[in-house]
């Protein structure tokens, strides 16, 4: 009878965990490389646990230097799935976590960045800055110049808003030029960042 006993609580106790560990959040979306556009609506999603799983969502700009928390008892009836409009806060060093009520989770696996929708142009009318971006399109080998000669942070993403490894090499002179080879034929957002202002603009571009 005793060891029928013990055999039950292990087997309770293992079905126990088998429900702990299936309850634990899993981040799906966004779990890094993505660019989100501030006031958009995106879907914060996860796996791991049922519906109706109470959960805490948080997000950092500064990769947990700082933590804000979005909602403290996410009640999740649809879907593991949280609707959240992009706020007002730009960084590159961003993720997302979701947590059940025993602080059991997880957080994105790498950084994504949230970037202004607007900055100080507008993509279409380039009239409005002094940097210019050509030729676009290109065989692959372009050129950002800046005649104010502010020094510029330039980063580069698919249309799927994944960052691409690309590296622009800085005359010093308000010229940053990407190499040739360093991307292939399709459609790009070259995201600018004025470091003097921290002003940002983005634009289109495209690789033969």
């Amino acid at each position: 009878m005793k060891t029928i006993s013990t055999l039950l609580r292990f087997t309770i106790a293992v079905n126990l965990l088998t429900i702990a560990v299936q309850a634990q959040p899993l981040v799906t979306y966004p779990n890094g490389g993505e660019t989100l556009t501030v006031g958009s609506s995106v879907n914060i999603t996860w796996s791991g646990t049922a519906l109706n799983t109470v959960v805490g969502i948080d997000y950092t700009i500064d990769n947990w230097a700082n933590t804000i928390w979005l909602n403290t008892s996410y009640q999740n009836p649809a879907a593991n799935s949280y609707t959240w409009v992009v706020p007002n806060t730009p960084g590159t060093q961003c993720k997302v976590g979701v947590f059940n009520t025993s602080f059991d989770g997880d957080i994105s696996d790498n950084t994504f960045s949230i970037i202004p929708a607007t900055g100080n142009i507008n993509e279409g009318k380039t009239g409005f800055s002094p940097i210019s971006v050509f030729p676009n399109p290109s065989k692959g080998v372009m050129s950002v110049i800046n005649p104010f000669h502010a020094p510029l942070n330039l980063s580069v993403y698919d249309i799927l808003g994944k960052m691409q490894n690309v590296v622009f090499q800085n005359d010093g002179k308000g010229t940053y030029t990407l190499a040739q080879g360093m991307l292939q034929s399709g459609t790009y957002i070259l995201v600018i960042k004025d470091e003097s202002d921290g002003k940002f603009m983005r634009r289109k571009f495209q690789v033969e």
